[in-house]
């Protein structure tokens, strides 16, 4: 098999009605190839894609193993394979259907199509390849014998994990789209940059909702996070200072810029004392319980390795045992007891074993954020405490080998949201508000959360902005899971907040444009902000600032991105929902002008029913309770219907159309020009008639006889009723749309 072209579709499309991602094979003999056909094909792909046993064809009647036997397609299987490939890298996708082109389409004979969804569009398309060259090695008498199958699916899932993004913003997302909040990413670099390790980083910057609803999430600051709090919490120096000024309990702490003024710091706030960077992170650079000036002086250079400012602070260091508080909205939310990278004896094995043990547990990198490092320091600690490397620790004895509580150095988390006295949730909230972030993690160092630290004792270290979600308190290694990354959603979009506004999108044969400006000219009426999308440009609140083609599908997202608008208005043309789909997941109002009439050149589009199932695209991709507005006089458009999500509005310029009296003694509702007692006008039939605007004062149509503008008007009007437009703003604003 030969791959000859390779398309990611960005939204609904011509071959699914997901992003999917097409390959267009030459697939010569092996297109009329059934799996039952190649000896032991079906035991070889078992032993090496097991998994693919839980798969189903024909929607679960049959699995997937038995249909291979029974003699389905390569094809067939190819899609299932490169469904599982993605799986087995940690994408999350289920949809995929094989598509075999007609004669009559192909310009070449043994041509054939795979279609599947992808996650990662590099991800989906190496599945794909990884599929074909799998195939290919299991049909061919001599197969390649450099192709090592599982050195190759090991690559796809290094590759995955370096394209993945960080567990809080995959869970974010999630939980947004779980409420039907759309959400994109807003890398700079789709790909990723490279590390100066070789390897990948992806950017996390992430946007919910659409135009001036949206928020903005950077794992996980959130963009209701003002800047100001974000440099203080980074300024341990000054959040300390504001802290106290403001009565909370804090360390005394002492920023300095040099070893020896560290070491006079230390004497003046009294031993032990902690050094770290002012502006550090992750417990890097972090030496805590300092009993001497040698032990300063010989952490104060690592402390400063690790700052941006040149300061290192010194602490007072506050004996306890530490814990994380988050707060969102300046609300308490969860608490968990943090302990340092540690091992449990069992009476058994030695230390360096018990690392290598909790190391290889499958759960370390979700419960636990990284592995154990058993470096020098790690040994010297536990030395400390009079265990050797070779040594087998008493059973039940547990042996810190990280002095610092960091996930981020292989710590666990005990959740104690359950406990916490709520002295320390006052505090804590208010060391939140203090600083002035949304989403705040505090870190608090008491004898006991379940009792208050001004009875104990005790302090808050740091005030931390962008905390930890998922592994901290999502997921802690032991207690209760807190589902956290719901208030941080519950706090950007409270209850009944709007996360989208209005979506229309126009397609069809002719018109389109002038029915997506007259459209926008009534939503500008009824008090929207409105970016439209056309052939002709892009307007946002009415003026112009992009002109040419941008009927695309790189235009939806560029103008749901822009904070300006609430509404958007997209002309959607044929060459961009075959070239790369629709670029949005869903609209609240479809509108087909027209199927017939048009004449095509585009690739694989011959007849009037494939223009037509390139037209229903756009109609079958809005909301279950959205609309599509359907032009009754023309039957191909009126086949659309079948398929239509939502209600059904037609529009005709013939009141006794067939079609239009089917729908409305079913109850459905449309528009209609007829004359009335001043003249012709548009009506509105929904049970009772309505007259909207007299033909000859729609401004676009300059008399009563320019039937296409009449027409285009139609469709406009249709569109705005569906969206509960009122009959008064349509009217001023078909009344006053000018033409272009």
């Amino acid at each position: 098999m030969e791959i000859l072209e390779t398309q990611v579709y960005r939204g609904a499309n011509y071959w699914a009605p997901v992003p999917a991602i097409r390959l267009v094979l030459d697939t010569g003999d092996l297109s009329m190839w059934r799996a039952k056909e190649i000896p032991e094909f079906c035991e070889t792909l078992s032993t090496l894609l097991p998994t693919l046993s839980e798969h189903s064809c024909e929607t679960g009647r049959w699995a997937f193993f038995e249909q291979a036997r029974e003699g389905t397609s390569l094809l067939h299987v190819a899609e299932h394979v490169a469904l599982e490939l993605q799986i087995l890298a940690g994408q999350t996708v289920s949809y995929g259907r094989v598509h075999a082109a007609k004669e009559e389409d192909l310009t070449w004979p043994a041509i054939s199509h795979i279609v599947f969804p992808y996650q990662e569009p590099e991800i989906g398309i190496a599945a794909g390849k990884l599929t074909i060259r799998l195939l290919e090695s299991l049909a061919c008498p001599q197969p390649d014998p450099n192709f090592d199958f599982a050195t190759q699916l090991n690559g796809l899932i290094v590759l995955a994990k370096e394209l993945r993004l960080g567990i809080d913003t995959r869970m974010l997302r999630a939980e947004a789209e779980s409420r039907g909040i759309p959400v994109e990413y807003l890398d700079t670099n789709r790909g990723g940059v490279r590390s100066g390790r070789g390897t990948r980083r992806r950017f996390s910057l992430m946007q919910l909702g659409h135009g001036r609803f949206q928020k903005r999430i950077w794992a996980p600051y959130v963009s209701t996070d003002s800047f100001i709090a974000a440099e203080i919490a980074s300024n341990k120096q000054l959040t300390n200072n504001l802290l106290r000024d403001s009565g909370l309990p804090v360390p005394r702490a002492i920023s300095v810029a040099d070893e020896d003024s560290a070491v006079a710091a230390a004497r003046e706030i009294g031993y032990p004392v902690v050094v770290k960077p002012l502006d550090g992170s992750q417990g890097r650079g972090v030496g805590v319980y300092l009993q001497d000036d040698d032990a300063v002086r010989a952490h104060f250079s690592l402390a400063l390795r690790e700052t941006h400012s040149g300061t290192v602070l010194v602490e007072k260091f506050i004996s306890g045992r530490h814990y994380r508080i988050l707060v969102v909205g300046g609300r308490f939310v969860a608490a968990a007891e943090r302990l340092p990278a540690h091992v449990t004896g069992d009476g058994t094995n030695t230390l360096r074993q018990l690392v290598e043990l909790s190391n290889a547990d499958p759960t370390r990198g979700v419960k636990h954020k990284t592995r154990i490092a058993f470096d020098d320091r790690a040994i010297a600690l536990a030395q400390e405490q009079g265990i050797g490397p070779e040594d087998v620790p008493p059973s039940g004895d547990r042996v810190p080998l990280v002095r610092t509580c960091n996930i981020s150095t292989g710590g666990i988390s005990i959740d104690c949201t359950d406990e916490i006295h709520p002295y320390n949730v006052a505090i804590a909230e208010q060391a939140a508000q203090i600083v002035g972030l949304d989403v705040a993690g505090i870190d608090l160092i008491a004898p006991n959360i379940a009792q208050s630290v001004l009875e104990t004792g005790g302090a808050i270290s740091e005030v931390n902005g962008g905390p930890g979600l998922f592994v901290v308190h999502s997921q802690p290694a032991e207690g209760k899971p807190r589902n956290v990354t719901r208030s941080v959603i519950d706090h950007l979009f409270p209850s009944g907040a709007p996360s989208r506004g209005p979506i229309i999108a126009i397609t069809g044969a002719n018109g389109t444009a002038v029915t997506s400006r007259m459209i926008a000219k009534i939503l500008t009426v009824a008090g929207h902000r409105v970016g439209m999308a056309t052939s002709e440009g892009i307007n946002i609140n009415g003026i112009r600032i992009v002109r040419g083609d941008m009927s695309g599908s790189d235009s939806p997202p560029m103008l749901l991105r822009n904070p300006a608008i609430d509404a958007a208005v997209l002309e959607i043309g044929h060459k961009g929902i075959l070239c790369s789909g629709l670029g949005y997941d869903r609209a609240d109002v479809a509108v087909v002008t027209n199927v017939k009439g048009e004449r095509t050149a585009l690739a694989g589009i011959n007849t009037v029913q494939q223009l037509t199932r390139l037209n229903a695209v756009v109609a079958n991709s809005t909301s279950e309770r959205g609309g599509v507005v359907l032009n009754a006089d023309d039957d191909w458009c009126v086949r659309i219907a079948e398929g239509a999500h939502g209600e059904v509005i037609y529009f005709s310029l013939h009141p006794d159309n067939e079609a239009i009296t089917r729908h409305l003694r079913a109850g459905g509702r449309a528009l209609i020009v007829r004359p009335g007692p001043d003249g012709e006008a548009v009506f509105l039939i929904d049970g009772v008639e309505t007259s909207i605007v007299l033909a000859h004062e729609i401004s676009a149509s300059h008399n009563e006889r320019s039937v296409p503008n009449i027409s285009n008007a139609l469709a406009a009007a249709a569109a705005c009723v569906g969206l509960g437009i009122n009959s008064e703003c349509i009217y001023q604003g078909l009344r006053s749309f000018v033409e272009d």
